[in-house]
């Protein structure tokens, strides 16, 4: 048995080595943040925010915003506006005289709003969660070091997209549920998918939990979003949006970004099945292979792999939060809905990655409730594991800043040549769809740990005394 004189080095290196990390870490920050809020963005910041401005100019100019008679309507992630109504209000109550065809100087002015709130959302989050949960000293930087280092952060930055505001209201939702308020875990989720269609999956978690009022709250959330939003775009495109846009959201896309059990599956069958060198299959959801057969049998047979995949990991699920009745309510509850989260994403038809800025809340409650490694180290793999690959961003235009900082600490060994071989084959073509397809099994890992932190019954139940502090 080791006595303090002897454990006492190891932990100075321990926190040496944080305290690297945590200068590495604001310098790569800074460095993503800075051209965010610069007067003049690079080419390709701002993108999806200047695509939206021109589709908010169209409705300025015509009154009109869904563009159903174009080709690509139906395709996931084509230039065409399938939000809801409540993403274009809020839009336009950041930015009341939308432009289109924006230079990159404009474009940045125009975004900072924005980009301003989501920054707000980002570090609200961060605080929010080390508030209520209180983890020691040590833990919380660390934490704080893989929350500033999720790659998805940034790439919803960039973009911007509404990602980080998202991030929010499931941070509120989670005050709701642990706190057993119906009101505030239905209301933000209701608003949420009001903005992005896809939050509202999350009302399964309140099914599955049997808690009838929260899903009530949801739809009044929704519902009063919607209604608000009407005053502002007009009870027409409302309308609309109900009748011609909702029916058709769902396809999954074979874009390489789409991160998503369906969208892994997909890519996997065409070079199955040969037709890899056919054009992608944009749109590949179970109503579309009725309707709409393509060119291959890729999509109907990435279906057929799916669903067994799927059907197992909701048998664990249910196993795991049957076994959690030990645990006191408020962590029980916390860790169902980190399962929930983690669960949804890579079932979603199309997840793209900057999607997976939401997984950053159930890892910080798992690295907050998980017990010490010496108690519990197949959590840790797991959280480290997710930390790992959620730091490695599918987006050049986020990669490269972090790729600079890193280059020049690693200059002395840049001369071993299995790490050049590996930066080199990072850049190329088939190291992005590596990138990718590692990054699609972070929801796996994070997913993995509630599944653990649920079925380990707490101290006491185990006849060890809880710790005293």
């Amino acid at each position: 048995m080791r006595g303090p004189l002897e454990r006492r080095p190891r932990r100075w290196i321990a926190w040496i080595l944080l305290l690297i990390l945590l200068a590495v870490t604001a310098q790569t920050t800074y460095n993503v943040i800075r051209p965010s809020l610069a007067r003049r963005a690079g080419f390709y910041h701002f993108y999806d925010f200047g695509v939206l401005l021109d589709k908010l100019t169209l409705l300025r100019e015509t009154g009109t915003l869904y563009e159903t008679d174009r080709p690509d309507f139906l395709e996931p992630g084509s230039r065409v506006f399938k939000y809801p109504p409540p993403n274009a209000a809020l839009l336009l109550l950041l930015d009341s005289e939308p432009r289109a065809n924006l230079p990159s100087a404009e474009l940045a002015a125009h975004a900072r709003p924005f980009v301003r709130l989501s920054l707000f959302c980002l570090v609200a989050t961060l605080g929010v969660v080390l508030i209520v949960l209180r983890p020691p000293i040590w833990r919380a930087l660390v934490l704080v070091v893989v929350f500033l280092n999720w790659q998805a952060h940034w790439e919803t930055l960039i973009g911007p997209q509404f990602e980080l505001l998202l991030l929010l209201f499931l941070t509120v939702v989670w005050l709701g549920i642990r706190s057993g308020r119906p009101w505030l875990a239905g209301i933000p989720i209701g608003i949420a998918g009001a903005l992005k269609i896809y939050p509202w999956v999350l009302g399964a978690h309140f099914l599955a939990r049997r808690q009838w009022r929260s899903v009530l709250w949801l739809g009044a959330g929704a519902l009063v979003s919607m209604t608000a939003a009407a005053f502002v775009v007009g009870w027409g495109l409302t309308l609309e949006y109900v009748t011609r846009i909702l029916p058709n959201q769902g396809g999954t896309s074979a874009h390489l970004e789409n991160l998503s059990l369906l969208g892994n599956l997909t890519r996997l069958t065409q070079t199955l099945t040969g037709s890899a060198a056919i054009p992608p299959i944009p749109v590949t959801g179970l109503a579309a292979v009725l309707t709409r057969p393509g060119p291959s049998d890729a999509p109907l047979l990435a279906w057929v792999l799916a669903l067994p995949i799927i059907a197992a990991l909701l048998y664990a699920s249910r196993r795991a939060l049957r076994s959690a009745a030990a645990l006191p309510a408020h962590t029980r509850e916390s860790l169902a809905f980190g399962l929930s989260i983690s669960l949804a994403l890579p079932l979603l038809p199309t997840s793209w990655a900057n999607y997976q800025s939401l997984l950053a809340l159930p890892v910080m409650i798992a690295g907050c409730l998980a017990r010490p490694w010496r108690e519990d180290r197949w959590t840790w793999i797991f959280l480290i594991a997710a930390a790992l690959l959620a730091a490695v961003g599918v987006d050049e235009i986020v990669r490269q800043p972090q790729a600079e900082v890193w280059r020049r600490m690693l200059r002395p060994i840049h001369c071993f040549r299995p790490l050049r071989d590996v930066l080199t084959w990072i850049q190329s073509p088939p190291g992005a769809q590596g990138v990718a397809l590692a990054r699609s099994f972070t929801p796996l890992f994070v997913w993995l740990a509630h599944l653990r932190l649920l079925r380990t019954p707490p101290p006491l139940a185990q006849g060890r005394p809880q710790d005293v502090r």
